[in-house]
Formats: structure tokens, C-alpha cells, sequence
């Protein structure tokens, strides 16, 4: 049985109407991917803190722990196994091994500030390519900046800011094709180096990015204080 199709069975009850994918599910969505997020840093040395103060440059930091959300609940059961299943075959959406900036780091209410996403380097050419296949649902600009959506099915959804696109709503694209290109200022103005902000949604929640890409545990470069 594949993923949308346990979804769908797990969901479904013989009298109880399914609920809507936005009542379903909350912020809980997240514990899957802090799980493979806490195997990292526990596999990592640790960095101490006194090394970013000592160098004043940005270092990397192993303990990507600081920035999983704790969040109290526990995913459906079809989420679960959603995840599961596409947990680590997803590719990085740029063309080098990246450092990442800033990592995932939710707000405990849809309402409040956080970061809803992760800041990753990108290459020289600022190239941003489709992490998975998918359809463009969504290419455009957002108040300020040029923003492109694909659309991965099974409710998942992959947004990159700033990128410039000449793909169109409705395009297909497959997996490591050339989406974008780095538009506009740096986003991230803690670091020399480009980089973009990637989000990836399972319906109306965020999760983290980086399960999706496998358990290789990424580089981080703290920002400066």
C-alpha cells in the first residue's frame, strides 16, 4: 500500500466524517523530523559555545539540537507513515554540499514570530533546483520577493525565497531539475556567502526541511551575534 493510500485508510472511519487536513493535523508534525534531527546532534561533537565568541567569525556548530521544536501531541498515524516513507529521498535544492545559516525553529503558535524553514548556501551560479518532482503550484513575487512553489503531491510543498523563475504555474518538474536562480539581495545577512530560504509544508503546516534530504547531517554556520 503506498503513502497517500494509507493516508487515506487511516483517516477514513465507518461512522465519522474524515476530517479536513487542516483539523487534522498541528504543529505536532514536526516531531518526526526533530527525531531524525536529534540523532544528529547526538552523533556529532559537540562545538563549544566560547569558539564563536573567541574567533568573532561564524563557525559550525554540531549541536543542531538547539533548534528542534518541542511540541507536545503526537502526529496521526497516516502522517507518520507519509513522512516515513519519503524520509531522505529528496535532494538538496542546490547545486553544492550546503552549509545551512539558519535552521528550522517554529513558533509554538501559527501567530508568532519564528522561522519557518532553513537558510542554505548556495553555489556560485544560484542555481535552485526541484528537491523532488512536483508540479509548480505558485510562481511570483510576495510583498518583496520573488518566490517560487512546488507542489510534491500527498499535501507536501517545497517554497524557495528569493528565486527568479521562468517555469510557469502548472509546469512539471522532476527531481534535481533547474527551478530558479538566487534573485535580489542576500537573504542572509549574517554571512558573506548567498543563500536562500527553503519551507517545505505537509498541507497547512510546516515541517523541517532536512529529514527529507536523508540523515547526513548538514553543516551550520552560526550567525554573528
Amino acid at each position: 500500500m503506498n503513502a497517500l493510500a494509507s493516508r487515506a485508510t487511516a483517516s477514513a472511519g465507518p461512522e465519522q466524517p474524515s476530517p479536513s487536513p487542516r483539523a487534522r493535523r498541528s504543529r505536532s508534525t514536526l516531531l518526526v523530523a526533530a527525531a531524525v534531527l536529534v540523532s544528529w546532534a547526538l552523533s556529532a561533537p559537540a562545538t563549544p559555545p566560547s569558539a564563536h565568541a573567541a574567533s568573532g567569525q561564524p563557525v559550525r556548530a554540531a549541536a543542531i539540537s538547539t533548534a528542534l521544536p518541542l511540541v507536545p501531541g503526537s502526529l496521526d498515524a497516516a502522517d507518520q507513515q507519509l513522512l516515513a516513507a519519503v524520509h531522505g529521498t529528496w535532494q538538496w535544492p542546490v547545486t553544492i554540499q550546503p552549509r545551512v545559516v539558519r535552521d528550522f525553529d517554529p513558533p509554538s503558535e501559527r501567530w508568532l514570530a519564528g522561522h519557518r524553514g532553513a537558510d542554505l548556501t548556495v553555489g556560485l551560479n544560484g542555481e535552485i533546483l526541484a528537491p523532488a518532482d512536483g508540479r509548480v503550484s505558485h510562481v511570483g513575487t510576495v510583498v518583496d520577493r520573488a518566490t517560487i512553489t512546488i507542489d510534491h503531491g500527498d499535501g507536501l510543498r517545497s517554497s524557495f525565497e528569493p528565486v527568479e523563475s521562468d517555469l510557469k504555474k502548472g509546469d512539471r518538474v522532476r527531481k534535481g531539475q533547474v527551478i530558479g536562480v538566487l534573485s535580489g539581495r542576500n537573504h542572509c545577512l549574517t554571512t558573506v556567502r548567498a543563500c536562500v530560504h527553503w519551507g517545505v509544508r505537509l498541507d497547512d503546516d510546516y515541517v523541517h526541511p532536512l529529514p527529507f534530504v536523508g540523515a547526513q547531517r548538514p553543516s551550520v554556520l552560526l550567525p554573528l551575534p
